[in-house]
């Protein structure tokens, strides 16, 4: 199933197009087929073998969730369901409809891409791409990128949104795993502008920088230096006039591609045990950001309350309009929190809230006596508790201290 078939398309002209100049049609219209696709795959999938269902300690969330997930390979495009253990290895009651594994996947994600676990560095703009320490200073880190590639295709490929930024040299690395010198700028701003400089260098500039082509490299407090050549006579070459192109390229491609190649191939193997390489096609690096992350534009509340259901609350509730009516009073930058603390992700799906699985929810808490609790979430069924409120001024602050204070909770 991992192909672009015509049938999906109105003509074979149209498919023609996708095929060899995708650019050349709307992105809405590739998404659509990208879902399509996919969708159709994940049936195929269950169609001809079983659901996968793993076992994870609650108290080992992603040590066992990378593990798991991961080993599955290309099995992820199987409907996945998860099964929490306690401290004592007794299984927590209630059957996985999705929640659950979203959870996980969650989770892991959040984890894995923390620079502080070692796997993952920030550019100046906190874009995220593989450490280049990470071999010597994680333990089994190539098989953990090989796994966290599957994993981040799993989310891609069943549409779950994630919270994580990549740097676009490195999302470039999924249609490409050499990087032109033109993508360093993501990388390394300064260093970039640097080596464009030398290029208006005269000769007896050039002469005066003491280059030769070699480079130091610093990793975990230790220098080395890197011999651009290859063939330990870098020292030997000073950089001139007839030979700064070639220096420039060599100090790119060592930044961009050699120093990350195990990282990269490991990735983007992963990736692709889960993904099409065709369906990734479709789309530019900065429209796979969108696919991993969601949508770059305002939140459309209309769009948002059309898709949502209820749970002890009608649409036209006098509660629920006072819910909108908070809603609408919020900052942009307010709605986007509220939608992270209700789902995990600040962007909604790429095709609007009817993407959303599970669909947003809100559950009805009723009021006790006087009290006047502050809303809760779980986002791993998309689900908002609403208290019973009236008052659209009261709501509002309830939900900015809950929002705040991220007092929502993953529901086992």
């Amino acid at each position: 199933m991992c192909f672009l078939p015509p049938n999906y398309v109105k003509c074979y002209r149209s498919w023609i197009l996708l095929r060899y100049a995708p650019f050349l049609v709307p992105f809405q219209y590739r998404l659509e087929i990208f879902k399509k696709l996919a969708n159709k795959d994940q049936r195929f999938s269950d169609h001809v073998a079983h659901q996968s269902i793993i076992e994870v300690r609650r108290s080992h969330l992603f040590e066992d969730g990378i593990m798991r997930l991961g080993a599955l390979g290309a099995q992820l495009r199987r409907n996945v369901r998860v099964s929490f253990t306690d401290e004592f290895g007794m299984a927590e009651a209630g059957i996985d409809g999705g929640g659950l594994f979203k959870e996980l996947l969650t989770q892991v994600l959040k984890e894995a891409f923390d620079p502080r676990r070692g796997l993952f560095a920030e550019n100046s703009s906190r874009e995220l791409y593989p450490s280049p320490a990470s071999m010597s200073a994680v333990e089994n880190a190539q098989m953990l990128y090989l796994y966290l590639g599957r994993i981040v295709g799993k989310a891609m490929y069943g549409g779950i949104l994630a919270e994580i930024r990549y740097a676009p040299f490195f999302l470039s690395k999924f249609l490409r795993l050499s990087c032109p010198m033109q993508d360093l700028s993501s990388l390394d701003p300064e260093l970039s502008s640097n080596l464009r400089k030398l290029l208006d260098y005269d000769n007896e500039t050039l002469e005066g920088t003491s280059l030769d082509f070699t480079i130091d490299v610093q990793r975990m407090g230790e220098t080395t230096t890197y011999d651009l050549l290859g063939n330990g006579q870098g020292q030997q070459v000073t950089v001139k006039l007839d030979n700064v192109i070639d220096y420039v390229l060599l100090v790119s491609d060592y930044f961009l591609n050699k120093q990350l190649r195990i990282q990269a191939v490991a990735f983007v193997k992963g990736f692709y045990d889960v993904m099409c390489p065709d369906w990734v096609k479709l789309f530019d690096v900065n429209e796979i950001q969108m696919l991993i992350s969601g949508n770059t534009e305002d939140i459309d509340i209309e769009d948002w309350r059309q898709h949502t259901v209820y749970n002890g609350y009608e649409q036209d509730s006098p509660e629920i309009q006072t819910f909108w009516k908070a809603v609408e009073s919020f900052t942009a930058k307010e709605r986007s929190k509220l939608l992270l603390f209700c789902t995990s992700c600040s962007r909604p799906p790429l095709l609007g809230f009817r993407e959303l699985n599970p669909k947003f929810a809100i559950h009805k808490i009723a009021l006790d006596g006087g009290e006047q609790p502050i809303p809760t979430a779980s986002t791993c069924m998309n689900l908002l508790n609403l208290p019973a409120y009236t008052d659209v001024s009261l709501l509002a602050n309830k939900l900015r201290i809950a929002i705040e204070n991220s007092t929502g909770f993953y529901l086992a």
